[in-house]
């Protein structure tokens, strides 16, 4: 069960969000080093250590602040992963066996990295070679073969998993639908963010169903005039989203949530009054997604 929120602010834009901080009182998770050294890149040595630092964020939403440092859910999928210290000291309570991850976000996130790093673009292959995530379900990726994500050789990363069910793909559009089914499902039918959204909700909370799992949203994936300032903007509007969000939470039952984060928060440059509008549409999908995440079971809909 999600049960609070915690903030890891590499670049302090979340704790300006006075609203979201005056409502929701979130704790502050401190790494050494700190996380702002990972901005866009982090060595994949730092992984583990940064993880059980930020153990302490395990059943809560954490908020990351930017899409370059989308990275850092790699390190909180594996803190959820690790044996958890009973509270009081003594025994360990084991890990559940397999955690699912569902991001939602314009950007596949399995570019390639250097050797021995791992990016904001490149996160997800990390992910799921991770022994204990069960699979990977991507939600919103806009169009892949233009950035070359469609390559033979990017797909030898991610193309094993597709094929035995651990990776699959919810496109925004039916475009990018049909390059997937061509190079990553060939014969299969694969359903867009263009089809109607009960029918995506339904099929989403089938394959997550009955398992644990962790949420991860960057608001990249959202129209830029609802996310001004996210990277070039998705083709997500928020209604969309937010009803996805309410299906996955329908779905999936309380006990079997291992935790959430959001990040995708404003990068833009310009005039002030355009820099605090922007911010304010930012914390106000925060503060929904956050209603959608924590409410009580009782008012949460089931899938259907």
């Amino acid at each position: 069960m999600l049960v609070g929120v915690s903030v890891v602010d590499p670049d302090g834009v979340v704790s300006q969000q006075s609203h979201l901080m005056q409502q929701l009182s979130p704790t502050f998770v401190a790494t050494a080093p700190p996380v702002s050294r990972f901005r866009y890149f982090m060595p994949r040595r730092e992984l583990d250590g940064l993880a059980r630092q930020l153990a302490a964020a395990r059943g809560r939403v954490v908020l990351l602040g930017r899409g370059s440092f989308h990275h850092l859910t790699a390190a909180l999928v594996r803190a959820c992963t690790l044996p958890l210290p009973f509270p009081g000291g003594g025994r360990v309570v084991d890990p559940p066996e397999t955690v699912d991850l569902v991001v939602v976000d314009a950007h596949a996130d399995w570019a390639p990295a250097p050797a021995g790093y791992l990016h904001c673009g490149s996160w997800v292959a990390e992910v799921l070679a991770m022994p204990q995530v069960g699979q990977v379900i991507l939600v919103g990726v806009g169009g892949l073969r233009a950035l070359g994500l469609l390559n033979p050789t990017v797909l030898r990363r991610v193309g094993p998993a597709a094929r035995e069910g651990r990776l699959w793909v919810y496109p925004a559009g039916s475009a990018t639908a049909g390059e997937l089914a061509e190079s990553l499902y060939p014969g299969r039918l694969l359903l867009s963010l263009e089809d109607p959204p009960e029918r995506v909700v339904r099929d989403l909370a089938a394959r997550v169903r009955g398992r644990h799992v962790y949420l991860s949203v960057d608001k990249d994936v959202l129209l830029a005039d609802e996310a001004p300032g996210c990277w070039p903007g998705g083709q997500v509007p928020a209604r969309v989203l937010f009803r996805l969000v309410e299906g996955l939470m329908g779905a999936v039952e309380p006990e079997r949530w291992v935790g959430a984060d959001i990040c995708g928060e404003w990068e833009g440059w310009g005039p002030l009054y355009q820099g605090q509008q922007a911010a304010a549409m930012h914390e106000a999908i925060n503060l929904q997604l956050l209603r959608l995440l924590l409410q009580p079971v009782a008012r949460r809909p089931a899938a259907a």
